[in-house]
């Protein structure tokens, strides 16, 4: 079984690059950006590095969906339906299933601070690289 990556997601300003800069609330399907290097600890991401997917990137959103309810959850709860959804959407976006592909899954989820304070209930689908090198192309449909 492979680690998963996990972040919260909330603002958080970073120094400017040479590509687009974007707010981690307007990544949409297919997007590919640069940015923080996502590891199992908890951090905020708020602006990022657009990318065009055939440049180098770290990493390529290939689903979102919104969590449900008034009251937080809490954050192993929010982390637990992030994972089980973004495993169920894993293999319409790469074409096999997680535990035979070659990419590695991280996702971007509301804070407690975001979900009171703005209603965020989004989770953002990542897929990544072993060891979070940079690769080019889009993984839709590679069946790796």
């Amino acid at each position: 079984m492979r680690n998963v990556a996990y972040v919260a997601m909330f603002f958080l300003l970073v120094a400017a690059g040479c590509s687009q800069k974007g707010n981690s609330f307007s990544l949409s399907v297919g997007d590919c950006y640069n940015g923080y290097v996502l590891g199992a600890e908890f951090i905020d991401v708020g602006d990022v590095d657009f990318v065009s997917c055939s440049e180098p990137h770290l990493y390529e959103v290939y689903s979102d969906f919104e969590l449900t309810g008034s009251s937080w959850p809490g954050d192993s709860t929010v982390a637990d339906r992030a994972f089980q959804e973004c495993l169920s959407r894993f293999r319409s976006f790469v074409g096999i299933g997680y535990d035979y592909s070659e990419w590695y899954m991280a996702a971007l989820w509301p804070t407690k601070n975001s979900w009171n304070d703005i209603d965020d209930r989004l989770v953002t689908c990542l897929l990544t690289t072993e060891n979070d090198q940079l690769t080019t192309g889009s993984a839709r449909g590679t069946r790796r």
